[in-house]
């Protein structure tokens, strides 16, 4: 039984992976291996409704930071845990916090951030105003698309390659 057990499991991961290289392949439009901005766009082109709650068209600060608030509390629980914190360090406001932030920013000392602890911590960050590049005080779509494929390509190659996508992957099995 634990033989079928590990092919199970080994048959689960293998369809998982093909389903998320699927994907890549899918927006990869030129077939380089790897994806341009323009290529993102297409990928996200209904991503900017996630972040726009009031539909509006454009991203208030406070809609960014829920947003960005609910991204990371990876088990729904309404809270950002260490762990949680962490995982967002290594993957998306590691720019704009360390891991050292999250006792500054648990103003109540319960070992979890809520929403406004989150935004209170992150306001002066500076995370929001370098998505906001036109510095209107809001995000529109050409900006938030420009801001996540900034921060998703990690080597800084104007490219998202495969295992930078692999590496948010919990962000765009959100989508």
């Amino acid at each position: 039984m634990k033989g079928f057990n590990g092919f199970l499991l080994t048959m689960c991961l293998l369809v998982i992976s093909i389903s998320y290289s699927q994907n890549f392949e899918k927006y990869d439009a030129d077939g380089d291996g790897k994806w341009n901005s323009d290529e993102f766009t297409s990928y996200y082109k209904n991503g900017f409704n996630d972040w726009d709650t009031n539909r509006n068209n454009k991203i208030d600060e406070r809609e960014f930071f829920e947003t960005t608030f609910d991204q990371s509390d990876i088990d729904d629980d309404g809270y950002v845990k260490d762990t949680e914190w962490n995982d967002g360090i290594n993957n998306s406001y590691g720019d704009y916090a360390d891991t050292a932030d999250f006792d500054r920013f648990d103003k109540d000392g319960d070992g979890k951030l809520d929403t406004q602890e989150w935004k209170q911590g992150f306001t002066d960050s500076g995370w929001f105003q370098n998505y906001d590049t036109d510095q209107n005080g809001y995000i529109d779509t050409k900006e938030l698309n420009d801001g996540l494929f900034q921060a998703f390509d990690a080597d800084g190659s104007g490219y998202l390659d495969e295992d930078e996508y692999n590496d948010h992957e919990d962000f765009f099995d959100n989508w």
